[in-house]
């Protein structure tokens, strides 16, 4: 080994012991850990919502038509947050999502739906149905 790479692996070696670390890893190193990419998290998300409230969900997909192609659950949660600042900030406290009119709380509570759908996805994991492989949601 040249004295460079020894010198290159003494300097890794003490950058790894060094304390209060924090790593930055790139997109999708989360996938062999059954944590979904955005596309495969968003589906899960609106699927949770669905089996808990229809009305929730058609407000899902009220906001997801207003956005462009490939928009996901964090655009949709961004939207949500308009929503809830539009309301919060007008008259009625009330603001229109599609043909749904929601109050303030109506649209925090299903800000709040969806992120405790987010991180129970995150939490117990979640692999969609690749070719023959099934679909697997942790529990």
């Amino acid at each position: 080994m040249k004295t460079a790479d020894n010198d290159n692996l003494k300097q890794l070696d003490e950058l790894l012991a060094e304390s209060k670390q924090s790593w930055l890893l790139g997109a999708g190193i989360c996938v062999n850990a059954g944590i979904p990419l955005m596309g495969p998290l968003t589906s899960q998300v609106f699927a949770r919502v669905e089996t808990d409230n229809m009305e929730a969900l058609d407000v899902l997909n009220a906001v997801k038509e207003e956005l462009p192609s490939g928009s996901h659950i964090e655009h949709i949660l961004s939207q949500l947050c308009d929503y809830a600042t539009i309301a919060e900030r007008s008259k009625e406290k009330k603001a229109k999502v599609g043909t749904h009119i929601l109050d303030f709380d109506k649209l925090r509570e299903l800000h709040e739906k969806i992120l405790r759908g987010i991180a129970e996805t995150i939490h117990w994991g979640y692999t969609p149905a690749d070719g023959d492989e099934p679909e697997r949601i942790g529990t």
